[in-house]
């Protein structure tokens, strides 16, 4: 230590200056072999260069210390650090790239063996950065560099992709485009062959709302107050709740049922032995309170001679114009009488034998235990539903916009089948149910597979709900069809005809279902009749064709009808329509 010698820069500039001579001291150098001669300077500076080396020796011995001390808590560090794991996880996991080369292919290409090299290589440096970032943030989780540093690593980990590298073979030339064709136009129901039904609607809508339906309701309620049922509620409810209107209660209730009882009013009122298909008869009702077993003639109150007298009881509730009811039919319910049945049934079931002392429980307990179990839900489905499900959509438009010249024919031919007077006004353009009737027997559409009833139903449930079926307008649109009620109608009767496969066509050669089907029928009556048979469909249930192609399958059998068989042109002419169709056919 002693032989090493401090540069002049480091001693302090009270030892740089130079002490004053002392000759007494002072020794002058003689040659090889003498002894040197001692200055004063000489002196000084020895005895400072000694100074100098000492502390240079304390200094070594503290940066051994601190060096000790560094390498101690290295050592603590490594021993406290968790261990790293082995390189056999994360990207060192998975075999190279050059690994994954399908087994049919001998070789990468050379460029394609580079990038994946490259990429292999990028990736594990990727991987060792972040990993090496988890493990300082395990020692110091606060430190909002490293934070950052991880998160972008991670996300460049996540983010590498192999690209096969490729080049471009070249320019392809093209020749010059065509014009540019107009892009599809989207369909829509209010550009449809339905479009006109708005205008005919009261709900001024392509559904029966129900801000509609209740209009309809609060006039068959009006009704059926001024006949007295308000009366009569009051009379026989035996709750003394005080503030409870039970009037109101059994509105309410029977509100929230208004769908299942015009079901229920338009189904037994169609299938009743009369042709008016608003009202229903005695029969109709007697079959509705079968379906339902309200009969028991064990009981005090419900036995089958008590519903007749309450039929006849009803029906004469309006004797002397109690309300306005110009088309009130007798010896028939309409609607408000069938609801006012419904009230006094539940009554005679539930009140007057005390099992319930409430009227508006009762008819609750009635129409929701009693009666809707008891229907089919195939049966006594809303209008609104078929209308969505099967002919609101764009392939059944296509199909009756292909067809619509010759339907339109069809149907004003129809509107003349039973003469046109001045005083049936807007009614000589509209199709009524008598009209129906003969349009499904010129047409030969009631058969097997579809009966008299199925062809009543399609005309009641094609129509729109109508709000005041008394007043005269109210009362064309409840007997009457438009053309697009038609249209619906002709598509609930498609839905139950039996029809032939496109393979069957095919086959047979025969072009489409009407000339198949009129055929069959005119030369081997037998199979047609076993055929009807094996594929009928019941009323409500899916055909076994998409509903488009049942909808083609019905016009062309009425446009092949009309042409007696012949393979004339796909759309009819008024010579072949007013042939097939003659005036007063139907009288």
């Amino acid at each position: 230590m002693l032989r090493r010698q401090p540069t002049r820069s480091r001693l302090p500039t009270s030892m740089l200056a130079t002490p004053p001579a002392a000759p007494s001291l002072s020794r002058q150098f003689t040659g090889v072999g003498t002894v040197p001669t001692y200055t004063r300077e000489r002196v000084f500076a020895t005895q400072a260069v000694v100074e100098l080396n000492l502390e240079a020796v304390g200094q070594d011995e503290e940066s051994e210390a601190r060096k000790a001390a560094r390498r101690a808590r290295a050592a603590k560090n490594r021993a406290e650090r968790p261990e790293r794991p082995k390189k056999n996880r994360g990207a060192y996991a998975h075999p190279p790239l050059r690994a994954e080369m399908p087994p049919l292919h001998s070789h990468w290409p050379p460029k394609v063996a580079d990038a994946a090299d490259s990429f292999d290589k990028l990736h594990t440096q990727r991987w060792d950065q972040a990993e090496g970032l988890i493990f300082s943030l395990q020692r110091d989780p606060t430190h909002i560099a490293k934070q950052d540093a991880y998160s972008l690593a991670t996300m460049e980990l996540m983010m590498s992709r192999f690209k096969e590298p490729i080049e471009l073979q070249g320019v392809k030339r093209y020749g010059t485009r065509g014009p540019k064709q107009k892009a599809r136009k989207s369909w829509k129901l209010e550009e449809s062959i339905w479009a006109p039904r708005t205008k005919w609607a009261d709900s001024r809508t392509f559904w029966d709302t129900d801000d509609v339906e209740r209009k309809m309701f609060d006039h068959d309620w009006r009704r059926a107050l001024d006949c007295g049922i308000g009366r009569y509620i009051l009379r026989m409810d035996d709750d003394d709740e005080p503030g409870v209107d039970e009037v109101q209660e059994t509105y309410d209730v029977l509100w929230e049922f208004h769908d299942l009882i015009n079901a229920i009013f338009d189904y037994y009122a169609a299938t009743s032995a009369s042709d008016d298909i608003t009202h229903m008869t005695m029969n109709a009702f007697t079959m509705f309170v079968t379906d339902c077993g309200f009969a028991d003639n064990k009981s005090q109150y419900c036995k089958s001679t008590h519903f007749d007298q309450l039929f006849i009881a009803v029906d004469s509730s309006n004797a002397g114009g109690k309300t306005d009811e110009k088309y009130n039919r007798k010896k028939a319910l309409n609607r408000q009488e069938f609801i006012q049945c419904l009230v006094k049934i539940a009554i005679m079931r539930y009140v007057m034998p005390a099992i319930l002392p409430d009227v508006s429980e009762a008819v609750h307990r009635m129409l929701s235990v009693d009666i809707e179990p008891h229907l089919d839900p195939l049966i006594f489905v809303e209008g609104n539903d078929f209308r969505d499900r099967h002919t609101y959509n764009e392939e059944c438009d296509s199909v009756l916009r292909k067809h619509e010249a010759s339907l339109r024919l069809i149907y004003e031919r129809s509107c003349k089948l039973r003469g046109q007077s001045a005083a049936k006004g807007i009614a000589n353009k509209l199709v009524d149910y008598d009209t129906w009737k003969d349009i499904c027997r010129l047409f030969e559409l009631v058969d097997v597979d579809l009966t008299e009833r199925d062809a009543t139903l399609a005309f009641v449930w094609s129509r729109m709900r109508v709000i005041d079926e008394q007043s005269s307008h109210g009362r064309i649109q409840l007997t009457y069809l438009s053309f697009e009620d038609f249209l619906e109608a002709i598509c609930r009767c498609a839905a139950c005809k039996a029809w032939p496969t496109r393979d069957e066509i095919e086959a047979a050669e025969t072009g489409n279902a009407g000339v198949h089907m009129y055929n069959l029928r005119r030369d081997n009556p037998e199979e047609y009749a076993a055929w009807l048979h094996t594929r009928n469909i019941p009323w409500g249930h899916l055909p076994k064709q998409h509903m488009s192609l049942c909808v083609d399958n019905m016009c062309w059998h009425l446009v092949v009808m009309c042409q007696q068989g012949k393979h004339g042109e796909p759309t009819l002419s008024d010579k072949e329509v007013n042939a097939f169709m003659p005036l007063h056919a139907g009288t």
